[in-house]
């Protein structure tokens, strides 16, 4: 069955676009940044950037998009290295 309430469309098509873009481009850099990883059965790391981005978008934050990337993926080991 069906719901009977009204889909509410949240955001304009051309914010969908640039949301659908953004996450294309978040979703290369963090696959260049690891290429060992298996993105395809990655689900959590998904949903995690797809929040992100959705925040982002809903809070109207003026920040970047590459650098909220960071929060969402874990550190390559070499990062760690010091």
């Amino acid at each position: 069955m069906t719901s009977q309430t009204p889909r509410i469309d949240f955001y304009a098509p051309k914010t969908l676009a640039v949301m659908d873009q953004a996450f294309a481009a978040i979703w290369n850099v963090l696959k260049a940044d690891d290429p060992f990883r298996d993105y395809a059965k990655d689900g959590e790391l998904r949903i995690a950037v797809g929040q992100k981005l959705l925040n982002l978008v809903a809070d109207g934050s003026d920040r970047s998009w590459a650098a909220s990337a960071a929060h969402c993926r874990e550190p390559s080991p070499g990062a760690l290295a010091g």
